[in-house]
């Protein structure tokens, strides 16, 4: 289980990843639902707004909430434990999560007023029944239940004029980092975005993958001479079998020390 959580987190730290460590940031793709188009259409005449949201803005608006809960650690598994909301409707919502200010904001966007002291907005409520009708409860992702949608080269993104976020969609015109209006942002292809993410420049020069195994050492390390051990490549194994693939995975190649005289560390060798 243990093993399963941390694979899993690793994973949707990957999707969910902020400024520039996240797939859309990277022009790599974004985290999508399945597409019901008669979901889409059965909440949109539910609430009304069937004339002012097309599916494809309805879903660039989903697309864009799923990116700001991801980003907020709203999604099981998360590495920080955080707990899942009791909200029953889209109004329960805290009032200041950067997703209800986004899709309030796109709601305003298209001339609409938040409705009554209760502060109704029928398209958050359409998003909230969407997200759960495809397993997404109380406005928390369930990673298992979320799709990638890849980009190609020659796809289309979108950068704020403002904060200079990038989406890979049009976001319903709103950009879901400061809420600014997108009507006329930079728009440049996915080529280019992945020439400007230093975090592709590996995958961009085509240099291969290596292995190099990082660790540190401080006052508050369990087993420091086993650590110190295994930065000198000194390998202790009972089945000789195995000593090699010991030395694959234990050997340590960079021991970054905090402070060195703290630990008594042998620094001449």
């Amino acid at each position: 289980y243990c093993y399963t959580f941390h694979r899993t987190f690793r994973i949707t730290s990957l999707f969910f990843g902020n400024l520039f460590y996240g797939i859309e940031s990277s022009g790599l793709g974004f985290i999508t639902l399945k597409r019901d188009e008669d979901t889409i259409n059965s909440l949109l005449t539910r609430y009304g707004i069937m004339s002012n949201f097309t599916n494809d803005r309805f879903m660039e608006i989903v697309n864009s909430s799923i990116r700001l809960l991801g980003e907020k650690y709203q999604y099981l598994p998360n590495r920080y434990n955080a707990e899942r909301k009791n909200y029953q409707s889209y109004k329960d919502v805290y009032r200041f999560a950067p997703v209800k200010r986004y899709i309030n904001r796109c709601w305003e966007r298209y001339g609409f007023a938040i409705q009554g002291a209760d502060k109704t907005n029928p398209l958050g409520e359409a998003i909230f029944d969407y997200l759960t009708t495809m397993g997404h409860f109380n406005m928390f992702l369930n990673a298992d239940e979320v799709h990638i949608k890849p980009a190609q080269i020659t796809d289309k993104a979108y950068i704020c004029p403002r904060c200079k976020k990038v989406h890979l969609h049009k976001s319903g015109d709103i950009c879901c980092g400061c809420r600014s209006e997108m009507v006329l942002p930079e728009v440049v292809s996915v080529e280019e975005i992945r020439k400007r993410n230093y975090n592709l420049l590996n995958y961009q020069l085509g240099r291969k993958a290596r292995r190099l195994h990082c660790e540190e050492l401080t006052g508050q390390t369990d087993n420091q001479p086993e650590r110190q051990r295994l930065f000198k490549d000194f390998i202790i194994s009972n089945d000789p079998q195995k000593e090699e693939l010991y030395k694959r995975t234990k050997t340590i190649d960079i021991l970054s020390v905090t402070t060195t005289m703290e630990v008594g560390v042998d620094i001449g060798s």
